[in-house]
């Protein structure tokens, strides 16, 4: 989890001093086009105290003197989106802040860069990017829907954001955990007088099932450890058993989409944690490189994401890397003479429409195919990650949320139209890949070690590696070297050009719609 923008602590800490105990009504309102006025945030420098009137002997009274307050110093927490996130192309990005430009940004595979939004903070953020809290509200960055978070009775910092934006949980200074619905109000999950002694930075899975933190390991004479709770159990009052996890506490604890695996990040290394096979090991570990600055898990589970940082202060040379958690090295996808905070990844789906075809992603609860467009219907068919449904003709929209009648193994049923369900189906209608100069290709689950490089040769050196799905044309070769037949390529999206070798397992066509 990260730890929520400064902007917002002050703004929680002068709520506490000004004496105001008036919780403010949850609800969702939708965001005017122009951008909204935030309440601002004061900081403000007390008076001293006036001196003592000193006589000297001899003189007049020497006049008190008082020190007027300085002026008010006025911070407004800024967050101005600047592209809509329906105008990305459909895809998988890694979202991160750019703390020089003072940005939230989007890198796609492809290798090209979008700048989100303007910020004067790092903000919170759900693993999914589109929920991020700002000046105690939730915002929808996809939508511009605001949803007001009750004031909390004392200061809470360190929050976490599930996927759906409905849940926060916070490390509450006399309390531990609290969560905040916003369907009820602000409840305390693990309380400090009920043996759960300093609890620290928690982390809510996608959809909200389980929760990690740390807390001073009650079996060892100092020091804290990393756990994790089922939180239905928690909240309907049965028993709340915590499981161990790992003997360290991880200020950077990262769930999986279906909540079998977490990442904990530590100074020098990110520990992977398997909940099902109850092992865990070092994904990636360097001692002259600094790993706090974030990670996140890929849509489809595959990936993880993480900033790294080489160099100390200013010097500091950073980078985004991905790592595959089938093994192998980490891939650079962003370099940065300047500091980067990672958010998470984003998920960007053509809309749903007739034919259109999408893959299943993992998820911590079980997706089904329902008989009628309600979610009380039947369920009709599990749909396991990895699969894919066909979009047919009809829809409905039922409670504000849109309906689709799908086909899927033989049966036809209704799904919602959810990015956090579904991802574009890449792989359908794939063709042999055909290397001549104009023709299409993109990289299979096969080509996980494709390197784009500056020339045609293993001396040549890397620009990229292209991740499965990246699509780029052919535009110029064979160039016959090192006894491989090399072609210049293009990457489509960004229009980054090199040099790959020609292997038919590691590319396949595809005819552009």
């Amino acid at each position: 989890m990260r730890v929520k923008s400064w902007l917002v602590l002050f703004g929680v800490a002068l709520v506490l001093l000004s004496g105001c105990q008036t919780a403010i009504p949850t609800g969702v309102t939708s965001m005017p086009k122009e951008p909204t006025q935030m309440v601002p945030i004061t900081f403000t420098s007390e008076p001293e105290s006036q001196p003592t009137a000193i006589m000297t002997v001899g003189t007049a009274p020497v006049p008190t003197v008082t020190k007027q307050p300085s002026p008010t110093a006025t911070v407004t927490p800024r967050f101005e989106m600047l592209i809509p996130l329906d105008e990305l192309p459909p895809g998988f990005y890694v979202t991160y802040y750019n703390l020089k430009s003072n940005t939230l940004e989007a890198i796609s595979l492809q290798g090209k860069t979008y700048i989100l939004a303007e910020v004067n903070g790092v903000f919170e953020h759900s693993d999914n990017s589109v929920h991020t809290m700002v000046n105690q509200s939730i915002l929808h960055i996809r939508t511009g829907e605001n949803t007001v978070i009750a004031e909390r009775d004392e200061d809470c910092s360190q929050f976490s954001i599930s996927g759906s934006g409905d849940l926060i949980a916070a490390n509450c200074v006399n309390s531990g955990v609290d969560l905040f619905s916003v369907e009820s109000e602000w409840q305390t999950l693990l309380p400090v007088d009920a043996g759960y002694p300093d609890v620290k930075f928690p982390s809510l899975s996608m959809e909200k099932q389980k929760l990690a933190f740390c807390m001073k390991d009650t079996e060892a004479d100092s020091g804290q450890s990393t756990y994790i709770v089922e939180l239905n159990k928690c909240l309907s009052q049965e028993n709340c058993p915590l499981r161990k996890i790992a003997a360290d506490c991880a200020e950077e604890t990262h769930w999986s989409p279906d909540a079998q695996m977490l990442s904990l990040s530590f100074p020098e290394r990110i520990m992977r944690v398997d909940l099902v096979q109850k092992i865990s090991f070092d994904l990636v570990a360097d001692t002259e490189k600094q790993f706090n600055n974030g990670a996140a898990w890929s849509p489809d589970g595959k990936w993880l994401a993480y900033v790294s940082a080489d160099g100390m202060g200013q010097a500091a040379t950073h980078t985004i890397n991905l790592i595959s958690l089938h093994g192998g090295e980490p891939k650079q996808l962003l370099e940065a003479e300047h500091s980067l905070h990672m958010v998470g990844w984003m998920n960007i789906i053509t809309p749903f429409a007739e034919g259109n075809s999408y893959m299943i992603l993992p998820s911590e609860m079980q997706h089904w195919m329902k008989s009628e467009p309600e979610a009380t219907a039947k369920n009709t068919k599990r749909l396991p990650p990895g699969d894919r449904i066909r979009v047919l003709s009809q829809h409905s929209i039922v409670d504000g949320v849109t309906w689709w009648r799908v086909l899927f193994g033989g049966t036809v049923g209704w799904v919602v139209e959810n990015p956090d369900w579904f991802q574009d189906d890449w792989k359908i209608d794939l063709l042999s890949p055909v290397f001549v100069s104009g023709y299409r290709l993109v990289v299979t689950e096969a080509g996980v070690d494709v390197r784009l490089r500056e020339a045609p040769s293993l001396a040549g050196v890397v620009k990229r590696n292209l991740m499965p799905g990246v699509r780029l044309k052919v535009i110029d070769g064979p160039a016959i070297v090192d006894d491989f037949r090399w072609w210049l390529v293009v990457l489509d999206e960004s229009g980054i050009t090199g040099w790959v070798v020609e292997d038919p397992m590691w590319y396949a066509g595809y005819v552009e719609k």
